[in-house]
């Protein structure tokens, strides 16, 4: 690994004690009123101490109408580790409907939610799917624990929104397929693909705390890209 940096080397940086600015803090709050509504708050301190910290707020409520309603406040570079690790690009603030509670009547495994960001002044659709075969089966000879192994799939489509809904919109819609493979001694070995003029996308396998992602496009492997993680967390409660 000559002129290769590694923080396998170095324990303290490995799990990242050496620098206090590298720890995010995160606080979740529930079940407190604003007014007439139910509110959840949680809040995702990162890199705290650091010069370049980024903080997300997000305030939830359930409205019996519609479902969950989300505002959601990030600072630029904030990372959401929840979703693909994706990196807010500006501040952001967004309003989000979940619209499970109308899909679901459409089918199970379908899922939806509007976004409406407040300072790009755009809204988007999403629409997922996602089938799990074999996961909910029960193993008889393991006492309902589930099968050693299972395939998930999820096709996700962001529409952008203008001032109306047209076809022009749907041209422009991004699409994301993901495919996973879960065994239990090999971990969760995941494709996201994401089709259109790019063709890119990316391989991940990871098991416990553990995380390999090798991007690709129509050019072949990015090798400055691949990235070896591995997470940590302490739960205070």
């Amino acid at each position: 690994m000559d002129g290769k940096k590694t923080n396998l080397t170095d324990p303290m940086t490995f799990v990242g004690m050496n620098d206090i600015s590298n720890v995010d803090f995160r606080l979740n709050k529930k079940g407190f009123k604003l007014g007439d509504f139910d509110c959840e708050a949680d809040l995702d301190c990162q890199r705290m101490g650091s010069g370049n910290g980024a903080n997300r707020l997000i305030m939830s409520t359930k409205i019996d109408q519609i479902g969950w309603v989300n505002l959601k406040l990030a600072n630029k570079g904030y990372i959401d580790r929840s979703n693909e690790d994706e990196v807010a690009a500006n501040d952001e603030a967004k309003l989000v409907f979940d619209l499970g509670k109308f899909s679901k009547e459409v089918h199970t495994d379908l899922s939806a939610s509007l976004e409406y960001d407040l300072c790009a002044k755009a809204a988007a659709l999403n629409v997922g799917f996602l089938n799990d075969v074999g996961l909910a089966e029960k193993n008889p000879e393991d006492d309902g624990k589930p099968p050693p192994a299972g395939v998930r799939a999820q096709l996700k489509t962001s529409i952008p929104v203008g001032d109306s809904l047209g076809l022009d919109d749907f041209a422009a819609a991004e699409h994301k397929l993901k495919l996973y493979y879960l065994h239990e001694s090999v971990g969760d070995i995941g494709v996201e693909f994401h089709p259109g003029k790019a063709l890119d996308g990316k391989v991940e396998v990871s098991r416990d705390a553990y995380k390999l992602s090798v991007p690709f496009s129509k050019d072949g492997v990015d090798k400055d890209k691949i990235t070896f993680e591995k997470s940590w967390m302490m739960d205070f409660a």
